[in-house]
């Protein structure tokens, strides 16, 4: 590709445009602009002569499972899944999730409990009234025992009237990456995967991929990050499972492709400990359209 970054005499500024405009050429004023430009021309070459590789076809996904959250949530007008049902979405598609279970009553507490153990983490699943949980109070990190969760279940329902709450596992993890997916118009799914918390909002160290993903581009996708080494290793940072990673990437990828009618999914943050443990979802949301 030919690009031109313009520097001339404001007088001859013009004529030197028009040029250049003839000649079917795109010009520039800021140097910072045309290199942009210049990677962004780059990188369409390589996707334009990439090999294309089909698509892992899973064989274990529940799509009838996947199906039945999805139109329950549709048929009531929701525009996003609670908690509950965005973790039956993915573990119908094998994405692992901390153990959790649903509460709507004090009485139910003891089995919610004895379902997830302690240490764990009380939350209100309503993704109207608590989106962003942490910010809101709508979570109680820690709890050690069930007196503790007896009392977080009611200081919760005290400032939620009435919300159904989540109890999970507390996950010990080193590390925390995201896997989103976000409908574009007329091109399917942008499938992104980076360091995730609120890590992601800070240093935006993320790669993308349109979708269908396959497993070559989910590992390629992994090593793109800037952050890289601390999945595959680093000094005393033993290396995740990384193949695992890559395999979940390609199962949103076919969960986004079989469901057009999901606008946003996240998965964040997915807790990463080293190989050979398994990536397990701690929160995620879905948006509808």
């Amino acid at each position: 590709p030919i690009i031109m970054n313009v520097m001339t005499d404001r007088r001859q500024w013009k004529e030197t445009l028009c040029i250049i405009r003839e000649a079917g050429i795109p010009e520039y004023e800021f140097a910072e602009t045309a290199a942009r430009a210049l990677v962004a021309l780059c990188r369409y070459g390589q996707i334009r002569r990439r090999k294309t590789e089909p698509p892992t076809q899973f064989d274990d996904i529940n799509l009838s499972a996947a199906k039945e959250v999805l139109d329950a949530a549709i048929n009531r007008g929701a525009k996003h899944l609670s908690q509950a049902e965005t973790f039956r979405l993915l573990e119908a598609y094998r994405i692992p999730c901390a153990r959790w279970a649903t509460v709507q009553a004090e009485e139910q507490l003891a089995s919610a409990a004895e379902k997830v153990g302690f240490p764990a983490a009380l939350k209100v699943d309503d993704p109207i009234r608590a989106l962003h949980k942490s910010e809101v109070g709508a979570v109680v990190l820690g709890i050690k025992d069930e007196a503790e969760l007896v009392e977080a279940a009611r200081q919760l329902w005290r400032r939620f009237e009435g919300a159904s709450l989540l109890l999970q596992e507390m996950v010990e993890a080193d590390r925390e990456v995201i896997i989103g997916a976000a409908k574009q118009p007329n091109m399917g799914h942008l499938i992104l995967f980076g360091l995730g918390g609120i890590v992601v909002e800070l240093l935006k160290d993320v790669a993308m991929e349109l979708t269908p993903v396959s497993r070559s581009e989910a590992r390629a996708m992994l090593r793109a990050i800037k952050s890289a080494p601390l999945l595959f290793g680093f000094r005393n940072i033993k290396a995740a499972d990384t193949d695992t990673l890559a395999e979940l990437v390609e199962r949103v990828s076919r969960l986004v492709e079989t469901f057009p009618q999901i606008s946003e999914l996240d998965i964040n943050p997915l807790k990463v400990c080293a190989a050979p443990a398994a990536p397990l979802a701690v929160d995620a949301r879905v948006i509808l359209e």
